[in-house]
């Protein structure tokens, strides 16, 4: 089985009001690609992990929507922009904030490992900066951690 050997994620502030994660999942593309866009397997490791994720609506398609929440602690919804199967996915936040956050993942597989950069585009330097004040960016180590033992099942 193949064993996660990459650095946790690297965070790169591409400008005042965009983010970059990328991080090195050891699995295949196809399987990273199915982790993130399967409502059945997304709430089995994206998010806080307590309170776990008690709703995943996903229609992953150009203009499908999206509806994540986990309890009644936070809820997220939005539109899907781009999916090109297992390359890229592009969806925007819309609710419950009405200031849009732009998301762009690309999926990239390297002798079996799977590299995902994720830019999060925001409105302004004020949304990024409240952004990464939030701890989000930090949130999402512990997400990737988990993502990493459920691939480790699979692989």
């Amino acid at each position: 089985m193949p064993r996660n050997t990459a650095a946790p994620s690297t965070l790169t502030l591409l400008s005042d009001t965009e983010v970059q994660l990328v991080r090195t999942f050891a699995a295949p593309r196809g399987l990273v690609w199915q982790a993130f866009t399967d409502p059945k397997l997304l709430p089995q490791w994206y998010g806080p992990g307590e309170p776990p994720m008690t709703v995943c609506e996903m229609d992953v398609r150009p203009n499908g929507k999206f509806r994540w929440a986990w309890g009644t602690a936070f809820e997220t919804a939005g539109i899907f922009h781009q999916v090109e199967k297992p390359r890229l996915l592009v969806m925007e936040s819309r609710e419950p904030d009405p200031t849009p956050e732009v998301r762009s993942h690309t999926f990239e597989e390297t002798n079996g490992q799977t590299t995902v950069t994720i830019r999060i585009k925001t409105a302004t330097k004020a949304l990024r900066d409240e952004l990464l004040a939030s701890g989000a960016v930090e949130g999402m180590e512990p997400t990737f951690l988990r993502l990493d033992a459920f691939l480790a099942g699979r692989v």
